[in-house]
């Protein structure tokens, strides 16, 4: 029994550790969003430069803040693909260009869906945040995003 109980709390205990981890590992940064006539909206964005930190992302959180979101950053130009079937809460995805311009935008991605959600060019960033927060924010299609992270 003894036994037992110490596997239990030992494996909690490690995934407890695993989970922080990985949700500790990708660093912060703060972005810039320009949004036309030199106006501005800022971002707190983790970094995701790994491929473990780009497959965890923002899966089983159950809360955002209003003005934090994920920034996935490819060592190369893709078309990468994303779904959102351990994600719980509703994401708008913005893809990003080489020169950080925002070329495309999937918002409101639901729940625990499996459908593929794709960019329709080549990007070399995704930039997670809230869903209906790139509406509400006013960012869009051709804005330029500026963070030292998207520099190569």
């Amino acid at each position: 029994m003894k036994n037992n109980v110490f596997a239990i709390l030992f494996g909690f205990g490690f995934a407890l550790c695993l989970t922080v981890c990985c949700f500790s590992s990708a660093r912060a940064e703060e972005l810039r969003v320009e949004i036309g006539n030199n106006k501005f909206v800022t971002i707190n964005a983790e970094i995701a430069r790994t491929e473990n930190e780009r497959a965890v992302g923002l899966m089983n959180r159950t809360h955002l803040e209003e003005d934090a979101g994920m920034l996935f950053i490819f060592p190369d130009v893709r078309r990468p693909g994303f779904w959102m079937k351990n994600t719980l809460i509703p994401l708008d995805m913005i893809f990003i260009d080489e020169e950080g311009k925002i070329s495309d935008i999937h918002r409101m991605a639901k729940p625990k869906d499996l459908t593929l959600i794709m960019p329709d060019e080549p990007v070399h960033a995704v930039l997670e945040i809230n869903g209906g927060m790139a509406d509400k924010l006013g960012i869009s299609i051709e804005n330029q995003i500026y963070a030292d992270s998207l520099r190569k």
